[in-house]
């Protein structure tokens, strides 16, 4: 056996190792571990057996005992760890021969197991409803968090069963300690440019569990694992629950550890939702950047003392300090309502004003707004100020409701895509309170067969997608004149390309997409011919040509594992996306509200909302595409076109074919 394998690891305080090794001729040690003198960890490779008292965690009787086979491919090995709802076991898959982790529902309050059996048996008959209730929710956590596997910041699920009068849930196996440990091994707390890294990856991950309905309900730095290759997991989803924003009344368990939970959390018919985890976050990353566990929210209704994070480190930055401060607020409706309204501001460093500053602006609001009316009554006089009234009025607005149509895809729900684009557009609506605005959904599918019914039977909405309807309807569209005036041409990235539009005048087009070559290096030669995606996802062609379409399905599937460029031509193709245009067929009121519309179109809330945030393609406005690239560094390709040598086009898959064939030649 190899001596360096009988070196001891110095380790941190907390810090733990689960090693796997071979041996030359491909025999699998499961090295157990046990502390030394010092904070040594010595490593033993099997020959002699470890006492149980000195293994990571002391092995009770009702646990199953190491060797124990599930589902005659799972053997179990150490103890991870265990509480009141379950236990967890380090296993060997030795279908996949791997090392997993594999969870078991084990209530410790109705169950017993009798030593040297693996069956489960419920105390009383009279508790088995309430077991078999349990049950049912944990196979519901086994199915929620499959759906999962693979994302990056998720432990990811590969199986889950029934057996033994229990369930399990077969885990990947984690290298590495949670973030409580990890804070602990570095002192007690870490610095904060470490910690807005990590509540970057776990903004990523509830993005995903918030999109699907979930929240997670248990976020504290016990649940969030730090993985040796840096890679952060949300783990440990017992508590999860479908989002009660629909459904206000149903009643949750309560489930809570004191510090990281909202005071909605301590009632069993709280309003809960992301909110509900944007607290619990903002909690965990205080408890990390500052060493200092939050007061108990329950108690800060009472009296609020809790301290601002740089009264504790004063070199946090201001917006830092404040994102904390808000994910924590007490009132519900003070907090972030969304991870992505807290990523924007995370990512963009922008000012995030403190919750005291909310609730004071509020306050003057309230009174000043009323006082300041009355005094420029006062001041103008009743004639005046109707005077001023009437030339606002004649140089905003007519009061009119106006309806746009904003194409939906077959996996987005409609009431999303409408709160969507109300958030976008949300400026003009304060701004034009007089405008009624009425955002319907339609199904791509359906969209251009409506419009052109919509045209046919003149009900065509006031604002809608132009690319989906034929020129020959042109004279249906009214002009955009006033749209283009009123636009900051140093604010949009291809001013000059877009006076080459066929219907430059009447449509404003808010997004862009460009030709990308997806290459992954790893791959020397394609065994397929022809630009096939899923031959690249499955890396067996070296090269695909796509577009925004395929950006974001590429980095989930091979994430680090693929270089993205531009096609080498002497002029750079540039498709407009996200056309709009407006109808002439309704009332002067309801074309000019929409020609008004169309430039809020091309703002930087909608623009950040709708396609930085959104998927729907790249920016128009030139300052949200840098926001976009500073998100996604190897998109700075884009900030490299040149715009004199581009030229328009709808982007065919021949065109993608032709630049395919080229790469072939090199």
């Amino acid at each position: 056996m190899n001596n360096e394998r009988n070196k001891p690891l110095v380790l941190g305080e907390g810090q733990t190792v689960a090693t796997e090794l071979l041996e030359p001729e491909g025999k699998t040690l499961l090295l157990h571990e046990r502390r030394g003198e010092e904070g040594t960890l010595l490593l033993n490779d099997g020959a002699e057996q470890i006492p149980a008292s000195q293994q990571t965690h002391t092995r009770e009787l009702y646990q199953m005992p190491e060797g124990a086979v599930l589902s005659d491919r799972y053997v179990i090995g150490d103890i991870l760890g265990y509480g009141g709802f379950g236990i967890t076991y380090s296993a060997w898959d030795r279908k996949l021969e791997m090392r997993v982790a594999i969870k078991e529902y084990y209530p410790s309050t109705l169950v017993n197991r009798i030593p040297g059996s693996n069956r489960v048996e419920v105390f009383s008959e009279k508790r088995r409803e309430e077991y078999e209730k349990g049950l049912n929710r944990f196979l519901g956590e086994a199915q929620n968090m499959a759906r999962f596997s693979g994302k990056k910041n998720i432990v990811s699920v590969y199986n889950y069963f029934s057996e033994n009068g229990t369930a399990y849930l077969v885990m990947e196996y984690l290298d590495g300690v949670s973030l409580k440990e990890y804070t602990k091994m570095h002192g007690g707390k870490l610095p904060y440019e470490e910690v807005i890294e990590i509540t970057k990856s776990l903004l990523a991950a509830l993005k995903i569990l918030h999109k699907h309905h979930i929240i997670h309900r248990d976020i504290s730095p016990d649940n969030i694992f730090m993985c040796k290759d840096g890679t952060v997991k949300l783990i440990d989803f017992g508590a999860a629950r479908f989002s009660t924003e629909r459904d206000e009344d149903k009643t949750l368990s309560i489930i809570l550890k004191p510090g990281f939970a909202p005071p909605e959390q301590y009632l069993s018919k709280g309003k809960q939702g992301p909110w509900t985890d944007i607290y619990a976050l903002g909690a965990s990353m205080y408890r990390t950047v500052t060493g200092v566990i939050p007061e108990e929210s329950v108690n800060r209704l009472v009296e609020d003392t809790l301290a601002n994070p740089r009264e504790y480190v004063p070199e946090i930055p201001k917006y830092f300090n404040n994102i904390l401060m808000k994910s924590m607020a007490l009132q519900e409706q003070l907090r972030f309502q969304s991870v992505e309204d807290l990523e924007r501001k995370l990512r963009r460093k922008k000012k995030v004003s403190s919750v005291k500053g909310e609730l004071l602006r509020r306050k003057v609001l309230r009174f000043a707004i009323p006082v300041l009316l009355i005094g420029a009554i006062a001041w103008f006089g009743i004639k005046e100020y109707e005077y001023i009234q009437a030339e606002r009025n004649k140089a905003t607005l007519e009061n009119c409701t106006i309806v746009a149509w904003v194409p939906t895809q077959e996996d987005e729900k409609a009431e999303e895509r409408v709160a969507q684009f109300a958030e976008a557009l949300a400026d003009f609506t304060t701004t034009y309170p007089m405008v009624t605005l009425q955002i319907e959904a339609v199904p791509e599918s359906e969209y251009a067969q409506r419009l052109e019914e919509a045209v046919k039977n003149n009900t065509l909405p006031t604002v809608f997608d132009v690319d989906y309807l034929p020129r020959e309807y042109d004279s249906s569209l009214a002009s955009l004149e006033d749209t283009y005036e009123r636009l900051d041409k140093n604010l949009c990235s291809f001013w000059g390309l877009l006076k080459s539009t066929p219907r430059y005048d009447k449509a404003l087009p808010t997004s862009f997409d460009v030709p990308l070559v997806f290459t992954n290096t790893s791959v020397k030669s394609a065994s397929l011919e022809g630009n096939d995606l899923t031959a690249f996802l499955e890396e067996k062609n070296p090269y695909y040509v796509g577009s925004f379409d395929d950006y974001e399905m590429i980095q989930a599937e091979l994430p680090g594992k693929y270089e993205v460029s531009l096609p080498e031509s002497e002029r750079q193709q540039i498709k407009m996306t996200n056309v709009w245009a407006v109808s002439n067929r309704g009332t002067t009121a309801q074309e000019n509200a929409g020609v008004r519309l169309l430039y809020y179109m091309m703002s930087e809330q909608a623009q950040d909302i709708l396609y930085v945030q959104g998927d729907d393609g790249f920016p128009m406005h030139a300052e949200l595409l840098t926001v976009y690239i500073s998100i996604n560094p190897e998109m700075s390709i884009l900030a490299d076109i040149p715009v004199a040598s581009s030229m328009q086009t709808y982007l065919t898959e021949d065109d993608f074919n032709r630049i395919y064939e080229t790469l072939g030649e090199k």
